[in-house]
């Protein structure tokens, strides 16, 4: 499942720039006669343009965007309509891709990685429903325990994107693990957050 290229646009304007779409930057290309064989040297104002590259493709059914200025790939907010301070399910083929709003993820950055796991065990929850509390707990647990491998006792704004949001994806498929503390519990077959990959019993890859 690994993403391949799907369109890249080359244009001195940042892509991620509120209000820029691609259909505008498109057409500032088009004005500019900028293509992949033709670079512009005469300036704007007194600014020399700066040239940036972006990548669209598709990952497990969600288009997704990548390059300069997109701290991880992620869906595209534009394509999505999404809105950095709002929460927003995306449905993939075998994933559930969760953009969390920028309030709640600066929070989630802000606390100990006990409770950021505890925290985003019980987002996993919610959006899959029907995990029983133990299962969560036992998500949050694992959660915890990876991400103190990694980052130690606090999460960092690795984990937010260029909008300062995190993202999730988790499948829909779950497997059976054993806790010594509360016995057979339920956990997704795929976690990640932000720019990493948590597990991956599923063999999806990364995006």
């Amino acid at each position: 499942m690994d993403g391949k290229i799907f369109k890249t646009i080359k244009t001195f304007y940042n892509p991620i720039e509120k209000g820029m779409t691609l259909k505008k930057a498109m057409e500032i290309n088009k004005k500019y006669k900028i293509n992949n064989n033709v670079e512009i040297n005469s300036k704007i104002g007194d600014i020399q343009p700066m040239y940036y590259n972006t990548i669209h493709y598709w990952w497990d059914g969600v288009y997704f965007v990548k390059g300069h200025m997109v701290k991880y790939p992620h869906p595209d907010y534009d394509y999505y309509g999404i809105e950095p301070w709002k929460y927003k399910k995306i449905k993939g083929n075998k994933l559930l891709h969760i953009h969390l709003s920028k309030e709640i993820s600066e929070d989630i950055v802000g606390v100990p990685v006990p409770v950021a796991g505890a925290i985003i065990g019980g987002i996993i929850g919610a959006a899959l429903g029907g995990l029983e509390s133990s299962a969560i707990g036992a998500i949050g647990g694992l959660i915890t325990g990876i991400l103190e491998v990694i980052v130690g006792n606090h999460l960092n704004s690795m984990f937010l994107d260029e909008n300062d949001c995190i993202w999730i994806w988790v499948s829909y498929l779950t497997t059976y693990i054993y806790n010594p503390q509360v016995g057979w519990v339920e956990v997704p077959l795929y976690l990640r957050v932000g720019p990493y990959t948590l597990w991956d019993w599923l063999n999806v890859d990364n995006p």
